[in-house]
């Protein structure tokens, strides 16, 4: 063992370790143990890794783990976190300068961010019943909805959140769509007129106990901390609540967990994503179901006293009328004003802001679903049955 020596290099995460004074020892040991962490880029968010306590600590997210040697950590980040290979984590000790920020190839090819939006509050409150999705125009081309009040986009298909630089990308991984330069135009416009963050480190999350965010993954179990009033920490499992309360709050490792059950969501999905305690009850409490919504929103129309309106039995029905049987549609719907006056009034050209834009929706709505059932089928060999189904139910006429 003449050859092995303690290390007396200042900064080394192993100095009483023995390592061969060869000069290939020397240079595994400087590998391992001489480290010089620099700022990388990953999911939009500049992080560096740390050392504390002679332990490599992981920054991404909530992980905090803690390794003893450069080679672990790298493979925890590239396996763990899937990093991109190639990111460079740390300089070289010896050269006393700092090294220039790696970024992966995704992030290079973004626009800058625009700066963003001031005023945003610590945590943005969402009201129960209050409609925050918006469409039309270039997010229905891409598929996509506004967070009104969380200045983000959700893929309507997928159902995850995402700011305006991820859009192309999860449309081309995922959907296999490439954006088109005029469409692309368009939507960066609206995302600066509508003032979308471009990264997901800029989006405050909800306020805690509010309704959950409606178009993305619905509520899973999780725990909120209670060590704290002024804690908003919320998490979907259960170490992680554990390493939380002995980190920040300095409870024993062995000690109660100060912790309660609750229902959490999380808006981004990758590394670093940021849960938050919502209330599934407060949703259902604000505007139940769309027929009850409606029917509330429907102004008075008649009197309580009118009676049904008499039939005009000798009229002769229009050619159109009489070819597609609407007269025998709802007849009782159309005798009593009671009921028609609503009806024609659903018919009326309405605005977003007018209660709570649920008759323009319900208008998109029925558009969308008279468009995909004209072409939902199309190629599917058994079409014509599945049509006669749709149209007359079981009891399907024996001449076709």
């Amino acid at each position: 063992m003449s050859n092995a020596e303690e290390c007396s290099y200042r900064g080394c995460l192993d100095p009483s370790g023995l390592y061969d004074r060869t000069a290939a020892g020397e240079r595994r040991h400087r590998y391992q143990y001489h480290l010089a962490p620099v700022p990388f880029a990953f999911e939009g968010k500049e992080v560096t890794i740390t050392v504390k306590d002679g332990r490599i600590i992981c920054p991404l997210g909530d992980c905090d783990r803690g390794f003893a040697r450069r080679d672990r950590i790298q493979t925890h980040l590239h396996s763990d976190h899937m990093v991109p290979k190639g990111v460079k984590f740390f300089g070289d000790p010896k050269a006393g300068e700092k090294a220039p920020v790696v970024v992966n190839k995704i992030q290079q090819s973004l626009r800058a961010p625009s700066a963003a939006p001031s005023g945003t509050p610590t945590r943005v409150v969402l009201q129960p019943g209050q409609l925050y999705l918006l469409g039309g125009g270039i997010l229905d081309v891409l598929g996509l909805w506004l967070h009104s009040a969380l200045s983000i986009l959700l893929c309507r298909e997928c159902r995850v959140a995402l700011t305006s630089q991820m859009v192309p990308g999860h449309r081309k991984v995922h959907h296999g769509e490439t954006t088109s330069p005029k469409a692309l135009a368009a939507f960066t416009t609206f995302c600066e007129e509508k003032r979308v963050f471009n990264k997901p480190e800029q989006v405050t999350p909800p306020q805690p106990g509010g309704p959950p965010v409606e178009g993305i993954s619905g509520p899973v179990d999780g725990f909120s901390c209670t060590a704290d009033k002024s804690c908003l920490y919320s998490v979907k499992d259960y170490s992680s609540m554990q390493r939380h309360n002995r980190e920040k709050h300095k409870g024993p490792a062995m000690g109660e967990i100060r912790s309660r059950s609750t229902k959490v969501q999380t808006l981004f999905t990758g590394v670093g994503r940021v849960y938050f305690e919502v209330s599934p009850l407060a949703a259902s409490a604000g505007h139940g179901n769309l027929k009850a919504a409606v029917t509330r929103a429907l102004p008075a129309l008649h009197e309580a006293d009118e009676g049904p309106l008499p039939a005009v039995e000798d009229r002769e029905p229009p050619p159109l009328i009489r070819a597609m049987d609407w007269d025998n549609f709802h007849p009782e719907l159309r005798a009593d004003r009671r009921t028609r006056d609503p009806v024609i009034a659903l018919k009326d050209r309405h605005k977003e802001n007018e209660h709570s834009g649920i008759f323009v929706r319900l208008q998109r709505l029925v558009v969308s679903y008279t468009k995909l059932a004209a072409s939902c089928l199309d190629g599917h060999p058994q079409k014509l049955t599945a049509t006669k189904v749709l149209v007359y139910g079981r009891a399907i006429p024996a001449t076709g």
